[in-house]
């Protein structure tokens, strides 16, 4: 099947993209007991269709489609936190909500919204993956004083969230 561009592919570039994409058709096929080329053309049209059951992930920003109300909306924008099975849900929290509550949202939810950003975590070993930068930072901050910082600071220093809310498997709790 010849790669199509999604996207996904101006978020996270071609070859995350493709790896994602073909990772999720991989499960989707395990899952519902598809042939490896159906399963990843679902996947595909998902993408395309910016469908959070194919999307949604953690680390990632949805914001509020123009066609949406935003009264019928819990909020302009969501931080998806952790994605959950059985019935497939995400953990969000408002970034514009001083108070920080995490949510647990059906899946379904996102639909109103669209994928606007996502820093997903790089693989193991990846020199060349860039690394998030916290708000504010000028990214001259040598790396162990600026995780030590965030330790101290009770956020996770993988992905700046409270470590409370995070879903990350290797901060300092874990």
């Amino acid at each position: 099947m010849a790669s199509l561009t999604t996207p996904l592919d101006l978020i996270l570039g071609p070859d995350q993209a493709r790896a994602f994409l073909h990772a999720r058709a991989q499960e989707l096929s395990q899952l519902d007991h598809l042939p490896g080329t159906v399963a990843l053309r679902l996947v595909h049209r998902g993408a395309l269709r910016g469908d959070p059951l194919v999307l949604a992930q953690e680390r990632q920003t949805w914001t509020l489609r123009a066609d949406t109300d935003p009264d019928d909306a819990p909020a302009h924008r969501l931080c998806v936190h952790a994605r959950l099975t059985c019935p497939p849900r995400v953990l969000v929290t408002d970034p514009d909500d001083p108070m920080g509550e995490t949510d647990e949202l059906l899946i379904e939810v996102l639909e109103m919204y669209q994928l606007a950003t996502w820093y997903p975590l790089p693989a193991i070993g990846d020199k060349s993956a860039p690394r998030l930068q916290p708000s504010g930072s000028t990214g001259t901050q040598d790396v162990p004083a600026r995780r030590a910082e965030l330790i101290a600071a009770g956020r996770c220093p993988n992905c700046q969230w409270l470590t409370y809310q995070c879903n990350c498997a290797d901060h300092p709790d874990a």
